[in-house]
């Protein structure tokens, strides 16, 4: 069976008695779509051939993208979208990433602060582009929002895909010559964290912003992708069509933990970890 849904299947009554109204409808319906998933819960449609006249019966896909059976063709329709919107030029990959100090703000109001996060990223790296690089130009990027690390540890990140070309005021298209650096990756950093404590402050003035943040340097990371922006388009679907996990990363479950494998960036070594 499939690991995830056998999991839900053998405790997800239990999880979601305990955590009740704390527990998400989005999260809910989860479970439930994963649970139904291509089973005779949500019917399905029978295949005939034409040559034998033998009938096949196939269940219907919940299509939910936390589901890791789905999202497959999702995903292709997605970077096929994007790809044609592309400018035929090289892009840079920008990382900007939330202090963990903003974690518990950030799970209490997330549908507002992962909206502050992509639009004052842009707006920052907008911001630093149009003073270093192209005077008033209009540049446009591809974002994408991520919580999570490859061991599913909770960690607010956007991924910008930022083209090095833009729309002058004239509606003509500008490029620029810089190929392996874009903008210093601190001064980005520090408008950011400017304009994103301010916003912050606006709308949820009843917040204390920790003074811890404003002594560190928040991180951000831009790399030049050159020619391979198709490459990172194909990284980013990941995590706009695809869940968190898949069946395959599940290495065994009891009735106390899952063990689950993942990639270490940095050694490039596959680890297990059990939360």
């Amino acid at each position: 069976m499939r690991e995830l849904a056998a999991i839900f299947l053998r405790h997800g009554a239990d999880y979601l008695n305990r955590f009740k109204k704390k527990i998400l409808p989005s999260h809910r319906k989860a479970i439930g779509d994963i649970v139904s998933c291509r089973t005779e819960v949500m019917g399905g449609h029978k295949h005939r051939c034409d040559t034998c006249g033998a009938m096949v019966y196939s269940y219907h896909s919940c299509n939910n993208r936390a589901c890791p059976t789905c999202g497959y063709q999702e995903t292709l329709t997605w970077i096929q979208k994007q790809q044609e919107r592309m400018f035929k030029t090289h892009y840079f990959h920008l990382i900007v990433t939330l202090p963990h100090e903003f974690n518990e703000i950030i799970r209490s109001n997330q549908r507002k602060m992962y909206s502050l996060l992509l639009h004052t990223a842009f707006h920052a790296v907008n911001k630093v582009i149009r003073k270093q690089v192209c005077g008033n130009a209009l540049v446009g990027a591809i974002a994408v929002l991520h919580t999570w690390t490859r061991a599913l540890i909770f960690h607010c990140h956007a991924h910008l895909l930022i083209p090095a070309a833009g729309i002058d005021k004239d509606g003509n298209l500008w490029k620029t010559n810089r190929k392996s650096f874009l903008v210093p990756e601190k001064a980005v950093a520090k408008v950011f964290r400017a304009m994103f404590v301010k916003r912050v402050r606006k709308v949820f003035p009843q917040i204390q912003i920790p003074q811890c943040l404003f002594q560190k340097d928040w991180v951000v990371k831009i790399r030049p992708t050159l020619s391979h922006r198709k490459q990172v388009v194909n990284y980013l679907s990941r995590y706009v069509r695809r869940t968190a996990i898949t069946n395959k990363r599940i290495i065994k479950y009891d009735e106390k933990s899952v063990t689950f494998r993942y990639k270490d960036n940095k050694t490039g070594q596959y680890e297990t970890v059990t939360p």
